[in-house]
Formats: C-alpha cells, structure tokens, sequence
C-alpha cells in the first residue's frame, strides 16, 4: 500500500489534470487523493484528516474523462473529473486483502483510500493485493515443499 506522506499522494480540487497527471508519474502511482485547497494547513501542510479529502483522480478518470472527451488536461480542475468522496469506497487497516479485492472487483475500481480513525492513511492498489497474494501463495507452495522433501 502505498501511504501518504506529505505531497505525495495528494492534489488539490483547484489544480489542472495535466500536472496531476505529472505528478502521477513521477511517483509511480495510479491515483491521487484530491484535497479541498481551503483546508491545507497554515504552513501549507496537506490535511490528513477525512473530511478535507473531497474525491480521488485515477489514470481510468483521465482516459475516460479527459481523453476519450477532447478536454485540454491543461486547462481541466481535477475537480471536474475525479469521483467525488460521497461515491468513494473505502478500506480501514482492519480490512482483509481479500475483503479489498471483494470491495475493488464489487466496484469496479483498481485504488482505494485507506482510512483510520477519520484520517487518510494510504491507498490501496490492485496491484498491491496481487503483490499480497502472490507473496502469499509462494510461501504456502515453500512450505509444502518442505513438507514433501522433510525438511518441515
């Protein structure tokens, strides 16, 4: 999971697409939390709480939204084309990987915040839950190998 650390993870409702886009890259992620501007914190800290958290954008929100659409990425807000944080689905640390997988097949998304106590922890990628089961998977396939040369 990838967690938010400062700027990292976070794009402010006010910015254009092409330098969400931008950032997107070069932090190697598929989506970006979208802060309300008003809430940054007098020092310019992004909030982490959840309320200053108004939607996610996603590369998917870019194709289909700006692309697929003819809209100038850079001339769009963020806040024109990302989901908005009222049809966000969400995890919380308690969370399975396998009740994540359920939640992002269920709602046909590959990222979902991560949410603790009120506060934004994180974002969890499909790409994460294969990484966990896969990791997974190989230390069962160890372990009966053990089991089947007795060294177990």
């Amino acid at each position: 999971m990838k967690k938010s650390d400062g700027q990292k993870l976070w794009v402010s409702d006010e910015c254009m697409v092409l330098d969400a886009v931008r950032k997107m890259a070069s932090n190697d992620v598929g989506s970006l939390l979208v802060y309300d501007k008003d809430k940054v914190g007098p020092g310019g800290e992004v909030p982490k709480n959840l309320d200053a958290c108004v939607g996610i954008i996603t590369e998917r929100d870019y194709l289909k939204k700006v692309i697929l659409q003819g809209l100038a990425s850079a001339t769009t807000k963020v806040s024109r084309i990302m989901t908005p944080s009222e049809e966000l689905a969400v995890l919380t640390p308690e969370h399975s990987v396998l009740e994540a997988m359920d939640l992002m097949i269920k709602y046909n998304v590959r990222h979902v915040p991560v949410i603790d106590q009120h506060c934004m922890v994180g974002v969890m990628s499909m790409k994460d839950v294969v990484k966990v089961l896969l990791d997974d998977q190989k230390h069962e396939i160890d372990s009966l190998k053990d089991y089947i040369h007795g060294s177990w």
